[in-house]
């Protein structure tokens, strides 16, 4: 049997407060609950409330308290209300993913404060729109993240907190701004790498020989072969365009008691 769930995050950022507008917003979701699901042809079942605290609000909505066991609850035909859909989501981006989530795992949505009923057409229809509006958000901010990327790029500028590898974010003297420069240990492993796969050995070789050797990635763990696969391909552009430094750190010699009898695709 279907059942319907509600969901709210009051605004008050004090508790009493807070623990008040969750009493109202919860007994308005069961009115909603008791005019518009209990009845036929729904005939749903009551769930129960489900509310997260006002300083959740920076949150995505799946990485919430009281949202993610909500979310784990929920079983296909279910339906979820939620009190509102200015202060459930942290965007509109939020909201459109939760909605394509609920959507994809058959969960029907509401929008309480909106009268938006998701088991009727109309209902439907502006769900649908909400979802292309979220989609159109995404888009805008891919292209504003690319375009600041782009123009820091151009300055010279880190455009990651993480750099790709084959570099390192350093703080610039003088204005402090923080720049890649090239990371001589792993520019030198990809250099080995690429010399390995040249002389014929496979990814799946080279990954092995690393291992032996105790090269390891960034974080500690292995060099994988799709991250091999990944490094030579960069190492080798940077290379035809002639920008690569001269490094020369100790490196191990390659062993020769490596085995290619596992096949690893990447």
């Amino acid at each position: 049997m279907p059942f319907a769930y509600s969901y709210g995050r009051p605004s008050a950022t004090d508790l009493q407060k807070n623990a008040d507008a969750s009493a109202r917003q919860e007994a308005q979701a069961k009115l909603f609950w008791e005019e518009r699901l209990q009845p036929p042809p729904l005939s749903l079942g009551w769930a129960g409330w489900f509310t997260d605290l006002a300083n959740s609000g920076s949150t995505a909505f799946r990485h919430r308290t009281a949202a993610s066991v909500l979310m784990r609850r929920l079983d296909r035909g279910d339906h979820l209300a939620f009190f509102s859909s200015v202060t459930a989501f942290r965007s509109l981006v939020d909201q459109g993913d939760t909605l394509a989530t609920l959507t994809t795992r058959n969960i029907t949505p509401h929008f309480i404060d909106h009268e938006i009923d998701g088991s009727t057409e109309a209902g439907v229809a502006t769900l649908k729109a909400i979802a292309a509006a979220a989609e159109t958000e995404k888009v805008r901010i891919s292209e504003r993240q690319k375009d600041s990327s782009a123009d820091r790029k151009r300055q010279g500028l880190a455009w990651s907190n993480n750099p790709p590898w084959g570099f390192k974010t350093v703080k610039r003297k003088g204005d402090g701004k923080r720049v890649l420069e090239f990371n001589e240990r792993e520019i030198e492993i990809s250099k080995r790498a690429y010399e390995l796969i040249n002389d014929g050995a496979t990814y799946e070789r080279t990954w092995r020989i690393f291992r032996l050797q105790g090269l390891r990635g960034r974080t500690g763990g292995d060099l994988l072969p799709s991250q091999i696969f990944n490094m030579v391909q960069r190492f080798s552009a940077l290379l035809l365009a002639g920008d690569l430094p001269e490094c020369h750190l100790p490196m191990p010699p390659a062993s020769s008691q490596v085995s290619d009898r596992q096949s690893v695709q990447i």
